[in-house]
């Protein structure tokens, strides 16, 4: 930071937050127990070969500043976790979440939460969806601005998965991130990418992006293990509108790779190599927060942050400027008791490490020119009206002069002053600059000419909700199409084989190459394998139910579109005919000479009771559509990353089924070479459709 900079403390150190999570289980567990949500037990009985004399420690007691149960809610999880943390990142504090535990033990159901139910969203979609409430709410206030990195630790190598090229095949065709020191000592990723995200739409997409490039791989603990470390950031940027401050700060939501006792799961190969690099970099987080810990005792003075990757990148996440929580996850079952004890001792050592976390703010040169220009300029404003008296000119010269942001400030606050029977306002604007004062009263006398000629409808936005109805409308035809695609599949596949199998064998024969029935359908008849496999894989019936799912909720998101477009119009109806009684009856005193405040009649009151009933239904309405999108686009890229998956995993299955049936095509009885031009030509023209053929089913 530069010497204009300031990071103002919040309070003294503290140590770092640790929950515990329990995953469920298929049996009751009798081996572990909870006190008062604070403190879990566990009581392992002794082993029976171990003999008579066994001095074996039976009772394991550990502390937690919540522990949650086994069916506990996403909801619950942040907001008793992550909520507290997310809030301090608003208000410019560095902030960490990070999962850790044993392979199947729920990490990843935490953090990223479950594809499938809107209700198991996990801590980042939440935490994204709580940013971008609190900037949607503060707009008028400040600006903001949010970008989103992903970043991927595999082998302790790190990569970038929001690569702008995210249709890659492998993970080594992603950018590989690096890390370098600055001329401060603070570590920086290089070569990752920074993506703006200005909704929360574009960062759950960019979410989903990374989450299809993650490495995922079946074990024999976990059917979708994740076998890498994965960040998720959010950097927040707020500029204040006020005051001359801009604020930064990030939000590291972690998931770590589980670990695993490999002699236990028996694994070997690949799953061997990524499993041993997972448990090293544990190793070394491990190593890392006893050395904090011995450093706060004054035993040590180094910490080796440096030994892996994600210990380098977790440097202020432990012992540095951010405030950090840890979700301990561990599985009740019994055959994992001890893994689940060795989680709660490592999050043990990680409640002792001390964390101060300051305010990341600084003063913004170009924030201080622009509010000083606006300073001169008003200052010039309300001379020029002091010098030209308070004639129509000067004052729209004085209004032409505020700054827009000021301007618009002002005019939200007269539209609610017309709108409400608060009279506040005006003792307000008595205290204005007359610069602002000016503009006030002008828009105040274009807002009741404009009412005189036609209903004002200040708090309803047609554009919004026609842009709604029509995107319920091209939601409603695409699920359509999808069902009609669905349905038509097994039509459109036989019509492809029949065309596709008179070519190929048509090529083939053309060879002199002999092959069997079961050969030539092997080869040409892709489109009926992929239905096969469709039809036997786990997530087809989920994929379907989610399809009748999504059918159902766009049909209560047209029903509400109806129901707004209806309110609309009764709320305009009744907003013209108050005006228009009004306006007679402001009239009818003038001509009767009448002085005073005009009252109301019955009619108008009863009016305007109905229009405020029909306001309230009208936004809770708006509300409910919005939660019904959300809900849409979660289902959407449920399929998407389905369908993906679904399609991945059978063009690796089709290629390592193909390429034995193309080796035993090489091997017809066909001489290779014989001398002969022509024969030779049809030889060299086999192998060329045959390695055509190849390339395509891959």
């Amino acid at each position: 930071m530069s010497d204009s900079s300031r990071n103002v403390e919040s309070e003294n150190e503290r140590t770092i937050e640790v929950f515990c999570r329990v995953r469920p289980t298929k049996k009751l567990s009798r081996l572990y127990s909870l006190e008062d949500n604070e403190t879990i037990t566990f009581n392992v009985p002794h082993e029976q070969s171990a003999g008579v004399v066994n001095n074996q420690k039976e009772i394991f007691q550990f502390p937690f500043a919540q522990v949650f149960d086994q069916h506990v809610k996403q909801e619950d999880i942040f907001d008793h976790v992550a909520k507290k943390v997310v809030n301090n990142v608003i208000d410019g504090y560095n902030g960490t979440i990070f999962a850790y535990g044993q392979t199947g033990s729920g990490k990843t159901f935490t953090i990223t939460g479950g594809p499938e139910h809107y209700s198991d969203r996990g801590v980042i979609p939440r935490s994204i969806n709580a940013i971008f409430s609190h900037i949607d709410a503060n707009r008028s206030q400040a600006m903001f601005a949010v970008h989103i990195s992903y970043l991927e630790i595999y082998n302790n190598n790190g990569y970038d998965l929001l690569d702008p090229d995210h249709d890659n095949k492998k993970l080594e065709d992603l950018q590989k991130v690096v890390l370098m020191d600055d001329e401060n000592g603070n570590t920086r990723l290089s070569h990752i990418s920074v993506q703006p995200a200005s909704s929360a739409e574009d960062a759950l997409n960019w979410l989903f992006i990374g989450d299809t490039n993650r490495v995922i791989c079946e074990t024999p603990m976990n059917d979708a293990s994740s076998r890498s470390h994965c960040i998720f950031m959010i950097a927040l940027e707020t500029r204040c509108l006020r005051t001359d401050m801009i604020r930064r700060s990030r939000l590291n939501l972690v998931d770590l790779a589980g670990s695993e006792r490999t002699a236990k799961t028996q694994v070997d190969g690949r799953i061997l190599t990524e499993a041993r690099a997972i448990n090293l970099s544990l190793h070394y987080l491990e190593q890392c927060i006893v050395a904090l810990h011995e450093k706060a005792q004054g035993k040590r003075v180094h910490v080796p942050y440096r030994n892996s990757m994600i210990t380098s990148i977790l440097k202020d996440s432990l012992g540095g400027n951010c405030k950090t929580v840890m979700i301990a996850n561990i599985n009740a079952d019994d055959s994992h008791v001890i893994e689940s004890i060795s989680t709660c001792r490592f999050a043990q050592r990680v409640a002792m490490i001390s964390n101060s976390a300051t305010i990341n703010e600084e003063l913004d040169p170009s924030l201080i020119i622009q509010r000083l220009k606006h300073r001169v300029e008003e200052l010039e404003a309300r001379l020029s009206v002091y010098e030209q008296g308070e004639s129509g000119t000067a004052a729209e010269d004085a209004s032409r002069t505020l700054d827009p942001h000021k301007i618009s400030q002002l005019e939200l606050q007269i539209d609610g002053f017309l709108d409400r029977d608060d009279d506040g306002l005006v003792s307000a604007l008595i205290d204005l600059p007359k610069g602002q004062l000016s503009h006030s009263f002008l828009y105040l006398k274009r807002c009741i000419k404009s009412n005189v000629k036609q209903s004002a409808n200040e708090h309803i936005d047609p554009v919004v909700v026609k842009n709604l109805k029509s995107l319920v409308d091209s939601r409603d035809k695409e699920i359509a199409i999808l069902v009609g695609m669905l349905k038509a599949e097994g039509i459109g596949t036989r019509e492809h084989r029949s065309k596709t199998t008179v070519q190929v064998e048509a090529a083939i024969a053309a060879t002199g190459a002999k092959l069997t029935n079961d050969q030539t359908d092997d080869l040409v008849d892709r489109n009926r394998a992929y239905e096969l496999f469709r039809q036997d894989h786990p997530l087809t019936v989920t994929i379907q139910k989610s399809i009748d799912e999504l059918k159902s909720k766009f049909q209560n998101a047209k029903s509400m579109g109806e129901r707004i477009g209806s309110l609309m119009k009764d709320i305009d109806k009744a907003k013209a005919v108050i005006q228009q009684r009004r306006l007679a009856e402001s009239v009818r005193r003038v001509s009767d000479g009448e002085h005073g405040d005009a009252v109301d009649d019955g009619e108008v009151i009863e009016l305007q009771d109905k229009m405020n009933r029909d306001k309230q239904i009208y936004g809770a309405t708006v509300s409910a559509l919005k939660q019904i999108k959300a809900e849409i686009e979660h289902i959407q890229r449920f399929l998407s990353k389905s369908t993906a998956k679904m399609q991945s995993e059978f063009e690796r299955g089709w290629g390592e089924r193909q390429r034995p049936a193309f080796g035993e095509v090489s091997r017809v009885s066909v001489n290779p070479k014989i001398g002969d031009a022509s024969v030779d030509a049809d030889i060299d023209a086999f192998y060329t459709i045959s390695r055509q053929l190849v390339g395509k089913s891959r």
